[in-house]
């Protein structure tokens, strides 16, 4: 009978933390992407300028 907490606790905590895991990868992959947007932009921006010697 004293498991009984512990593992409600476990499995309520399991639950918990894979619920926060598609929040943080849909965070996380729309920072990747906007890096990579900015990125280019910039690079782009860059390479329309004139060269200077």
């Amino acid at each position: 009978m004293q498991r009984l907490p512990v593992l409600s606790t476990f499995f309520m905590v399991w639950h918990m933390v894979a619920g926060l895991l598609g929040p943080y990868w849909l965070v996380s992959s729309g920072a990747t992407v906007l890096q990579m947007v900015l990125l280019r932009r910039r690079i782009r921006h860059l390479s329309a300028l004139p060269a200077t010697a």
